[in-house]
């Protein structure tokens, strides 16, 4: 008898396991190890011919939303080592992008919509860390 009931306890942790994991799966945390966090936002601002700030640093794997604002004219934002497509953005029309740096490095940006004379002096940097 003593044999017996050592199946049914172990019958009933199984089972207990087995719902969680299920619970897990259904509710796409996948028990916490494959949740994903938000992005990070941080708000890039353009003025003639400035970033602020110039430089944002971001670790490898951090999935990043950036905001585009202007401070004057229409503006525009290009980072191809990190894979962020030319986006325009004009002032009191915000634009955003979202990505995520696989690799460590500094990665320069630049305005891609002409902004004056000194539109390519308008360069800023993407620090990512490990």
């Amino acid at each position: 008898m003593g044999g017996r009931t050592g199946e049914w306890g172990w019958t009933r942790v199984v089972a207990v396991a087995f719902a969680a994991l299920l619970l897990a799966v259904a509710d796409g945390s996948g028990g916490g190890a494959a949740a994903q966090k938000p992005p990070r936002k941080i708000t890039l601002q353009a003025k003639k011919y400035d970033w602020l700030p110039a430089t944002v640093q971001i670790k490898v794997g951090e999935t990043v939303e950036l905001t585009l604002e202007s401070l004057d004219v229409p503006h525009g934002l290009l980072c191809r080592e990190l894979g962020i497509p030319a986006t325009t953005f004009e002032k009191g029309k915000p634009a955003k992008v979202t990505f995520t740096a696989q690799e460590p490095g500094s990665f320069r940006f630049k305005c891609s919509k002409y902004c004056g004379s000194k539109h390519r002096e308008m360069i800023g940097s993407i620090v990512v860390v490990p």
